[in-house]
């Protein structure tokens, strides 16, 4: 993919997190990701935002990582690791969106990689589970119940 930025000249698009360009990628299969390895080959390391489709709301995105744009040298070719938020369903599309709004040049992405499995990961919580602890009723003495989530990014 290559495409030109709209360079100093842009609106955000957002209020609270302005990007100036961004694209969406749908994948043969749906995987529940834990991370995207992404191959940028020219142009700045621009990529500040990874989101979603939303399947609990009508039209609303979900935000899966986010970052800032990277200052290393944008005309060696970068093979960049992206850690993303595991979702509690399977995705199959992408929406990577670029703050481009200091730079005068192509984006050029050779390769988007999804990493992740087929099946639901043990242990997550899907927005429509329910969590309860329940006590064993023939066991006296101290008892503790306790747990962790975690609402990335």
């Amino acid at each position: 993919l290559a495409w030109s930025t709209w360079g100093t000249n842009f609106t955000c698009l957002e209020a609270q997190f302005c990007y100036t360009e961004f694209i969406t990628v749908k994948f043969p299969a749906k995987l529940y990701i834990v991370e995207m390895v992404i191959v940028e080959t020219d142009g700045p390391r621009s990529l500040v935002r990874v989101r979603t489709p939303n399947p609990y709301g009508h039209g609303s995105w979900l935000t899966l990582w986010m970052g800032s744009v990277l200052t290393e040298d944008p005309s060696a070719p970068l093979v960049r690791s992206i850690p993303i938020c595991s979702t509690p369903f399977p995705v199959d599309t992408l929406r990577l969106e670029f703050d481009c709004s200091q730079f005068k040049t192509y984006i050029e992405i050779d390769a988007i990689q999804l990493v992740g499995t087929y099946d639901a990961p043990s242990a997550q919580v899907a927005p429509t589970d329910e969590l309860f602890y329940k006590p064993y009723p023939l066991h006296d003495g101290l008892d503790s119940f306790s747990f962790s989530f975690s609402d990335c990014p």
